[in-house]
This record gives structure tokens, C-alpha cells and sequence, in this order.
């Protein structure tokens, strides 16, 4: 899976110019998948096998990654719901 995700990095999306990453929303949508149902760690570890070696922003990706997914209106159960013992944090 991760393999596949790292082949579509050159044709994902970017907002503007300035982006300092750019992500398939593919990957972005399994990220979420296994955050809402409790498997944060997992996200974490798809993400880093995701991301191209040579492609930097990866921490940025997954910092700002996190803080759009504390504006969720179900971050506390997400925060809860760690099974995995890793929970969202608030930076």
C-alpha cells in the first residue's frame, strides 16, 4: 500500500507555489481512516513509509497534518480512541 502511495507523490496536488509539501489526498484519506478508528501509530508508520526518501516536508506534512485534525469536532473521541497508546496531542 505504502509503495503505492509513494508512486502517486509526483502528480499530488499543490495548493500554490509556497507549499512547503504537497501529499496525495489518497494517502491523506487512509491516514484518517486508521486515525477514526483508533490506530494513530499506524497513520504515523504509513505516513513515514509513504513519503519518497527524497522528498522533503515530511514532519511539516504530519505537523500540520495533526493540527487540522485537532479542529475536528470528534478530536476528543479520536484523542480517546488510541488504541495503539498514541493519541493526537495538542502542540
Amino acid at each position: 500500500m505504502a509503495a503505492g502511495f509513494r508512486s502517486e507523490f509526483p502528480a499530488a496536488p499543490k495548493n500554490d507555489d509556497d507549499d512547503k509539501w504537497t501529499a496525495p489526498p489518497k494517502l491523506w484519506g487512509k491516514m484518517l481512516d486508521l486515525i477514526y478508528s483508533g490506530n494513530m501509530a499506524s497513520a504515523k508508520i504509513l505516513c513515514d513509509l509513504s513519503w519518497p526518501g527524497n522528498l522533503s516536508g515530511k514532519d511539516l506534512f504530519w505537523k500540520d497534518f495533526n493540527e487540522q485534525l485537532q479542529t475536528s469536532p470528534y478530536y476528543h473521541d479520536i484523542k480517546k480512541a488510541s488504541f495503539q497508546s498514541v493519541p493526537a496531542t495538542r502542540n
